[in-house]
């Protein structure tokens, strides 16, 4: 199985990439989903001064919305061995609030813990996981040749629902519909 016993909503082995390449592969992806979007910007490892100092995120998204409304969206890249915990979540909160940030979004290669997730959804973060083929088939077969695999790295968009439980839909490297569903919120 492809899936962490532990939590079943997150992967069993993290995505293997450096730290600087998952977080260009975020940033790629959020160039990608730019189409329909106006002004759409998108800035790697950027500083952005708060009203408490100066913060670097991994990466800065901005857009305009109603022909001039500019929407900032600040963004952090937590590539880990384990789920990613609430605190995580609280500091890119407290972060954003600071910076005067519309909305937040957290990247993972390891998924989230329930928590963290319960903790999103009260703060309307986006939590996204990137995986690769495998999470996404499980089979009876004891030979891996039965999965198949593209080599493809694809996200699953997870938050946790009313009800306590978990959500997880996945998208592909086009994230529009997603994007523009959670910045409607």
């Amino acid at each position: 199985m492809n899936r962490n016993a532990k939590s079943p909503w997150n992967p069993k082995k993290p995505l293997s990439l450096s730290a600087k390449d998952f977080e260009l592969k975020v940033v790629e992806w959020l160039r990608k989903s730019s189409i329909g979007l106006n002004n759409f910007e998108v800035k790697h490892l950027e500083k952005v001064e708060g009203n408490s100092g100066e913060y670097e995120f991994d990466a800065i998204a901005s857009l305009t919305i109603l022909g001039g409304a500019e929407i900032v969206v600040a963004i952090e890249c937590k590539r880990y061995g384990r789920p990613v915990e609430r605190e995580k979540l609280l500091a890119l909160h407290s972060k954003a609030y600071d910076i005067r940030a519309n909305k937040s979004m957290i990247f993972s290669t390891s998924g989230y813990q329930s928590g963290a997730l319960q903790y999103a959804v009260a703060n309307k973060i986006a939590t996204l996981v990137l995986v690769d083929d495998s999470f996404h088939y499980e089979t009876r077969s004891k030979e891996k040749n039965d999965i198949p695999m593209c080599n493809k790295i694809s996200g699953i968009f997870m938050t946790a629902t009313e009800e306590g439980s978990i959500r997880c839909q996945a998208t592909n490297s086009i994230v529009v519909n997603c994007l523009k569903e959670w910045l409607n919120n």
